[in-house]
């Protein structure tokens, strides 16, 4: 039998745990979370109807109707509604934890908007 003149060689990609800062490639087995990209994408949303109703309210001098009122609500039940999957997604072994830790993050600064509105709201109604 003839000997061969090249050798077949296999190339096997491997796992980097540390890229040492250095841009390579990286294999990994988690997978980007759906419910993540979600809670983050409504996470901006809440805190654009947030703006818009600041705005509209500012414009009307305080005085705007019921539906700005509405706007501010759903928003504040979505953002608690998103930073409750949030976290439950970030505490998931197999998806990785950007996404979600980010959206935790825009849904509780959201929150916390929400909440400080309306706490001034009631404090203003009560004086």
């Amino acid at each position: 039998m003839p000997k061969k003149l090249f050798k077949k060689r296999r190339w096997r990609a491997k796992a980097k745990s540390d890229h040492g800062g250095k841009g390579g490639l990286s294999f990994s087995s988690k997978i980007v979370s759906t419910d993540g990209v979600i809670c983050l994408v409504l996470g901006i949303i809440c805190l654009i109807m947030l703006i818009a109703a600041v705005v509209i309210s500012t414009l009307a001098r305080g005085a705007a109707d019921i539906y700005v009122g509405t706007i501010g609500v759903i928003g504040f039940v979505i953002s608690l509604t998103c930073f409750i999957i949030s976290l439950k997604t970030m505490n998931d072994e197999y998806i990785a934890e950007t996404i979600p830790k980010i959206a935790v993050g825009i849904n509780f600064l959201a929150l916390l908007i929400y909440l400080g509105l309306y706490a001034y709201g009631l404090f203003i109604g009560m004086v």
